[in-house]
């Protein structure tokens, strides 16, 4: 008979064994899960409930679940705040992984943006691992290229690169250099774009195989590579291999199937045209 730690600890490796594979969508339901359990066994002002609210959150935007990403994630800043303030690297974390969730909803007012400064100024303040701040600079960098702004962009894509090549975080590495891709190309930097993609795919075949959704997210910006030096068939081929995996790995409700799909028709419409 299992008692409730050990339900927790059979949950989180199966968690674990979801992340390591990419199936996000797996992952996401056991997190559902988990959250009552460690709420239960922990409390709810534990650090371990926390940083499963804050875990559900991350998740939960990559499949879509935005509502309960962001109750979550909601609810995490509520317990900080109630029991150690705002002045800590856990508030610090919490609020960027909520300035994320509006990121990934498509929420880009001044009031989103303020909370990456105010991020940015605790990490600065409380002297956060340089792992932090280069996690920041990446989700800045992505919250700028989704406004098309490619200059603050890829200045903030470089300090993370600079940062994470120093550290053992290789999968955050080729990560950042992934995100970089556009806004290097956008600027008309082709070559140091194609560098960047190469290192990329490189790392994610060595580390977590073709099959996973990161190495997806790679080959996506190989096909946008291509489609923006009119090689139009590859980028379709491209697109078309990996629509799978981000079926199987984030659902057809994310951001990633969409983004694929409407990259998919894009391309098969310019080829018609021609």
């Amino acid at each position: 008979m299992f008692n409730k730690k050990d339900e927790i600890d059979i949950l989180d490796a199966k968690r674990r064994e979801s992340l390591a594979s990419g199936d996000s969508v797996t992952e996401f339901n056991t997190l559902m899960k988990l959250r009552f359990l460690i709420k239960d066994y922990y409390g709810e002002n534990s650090p371990e409930y926390i940083a499963i609210l804050n875990e559900l959150c991350g998740c939960g935007k990559y499949v879509g679940e935005y509502q309960e990403a962001k109750e979550a994630v909601l609810e995490s800043l509520d317990i900080i705040r109630a029991n150690i303030g705002v002045n800590n690297i856990n508030y610090a974390s919490s609020l960027l992984n909520y300035a994320e969730l509006n990121r990934f909803m498509h929420v880009y007012t001044d009031d989103v943006l303020n909370m990456y400064k105010e991020v940015e100024l605790l990490y600065e303040t409380l002297n956060a691992e340089v792992y932090s701040i280069a996690v920041f600079n990446n989700n800045i960098g992505n919250y700028y290229l989704e406004q098309n702004d490619y200059a603050n962009s890829f200045e903030c894509f470089k300090k993370s690169i600079y940062l994470l090549k120093k550290t053992e975080h290789k999968i955050a590495y080729a990560t950042t250099l992934n995100n970089a891709v556009i806004p290097t190309l956008k600027l008309g930097f082709g070559c140091l774009a194609y560098e960047y993609l190469l290192e990329a795919i490189e790392i994610y075949k060595d580390s977590v195989g073709e099959e996973h959704s990161l190495y997806a997210a790679a080959m996506n910006s190989l096909a946008t590579y291509y489609y923006e030096n009119q090689q139009y068939h590859k980028a379709l081929e491209t697109y078309n291999s990996i629509l799978n995996i981000c079926k199987r790995s984030f659902g057809e409700n994310s951001n990633h199937y969409k983004r694929v799909q409407g990259n998919i028709d894009v391309v098969q419409k310019r080829i018609a045209s021609k």
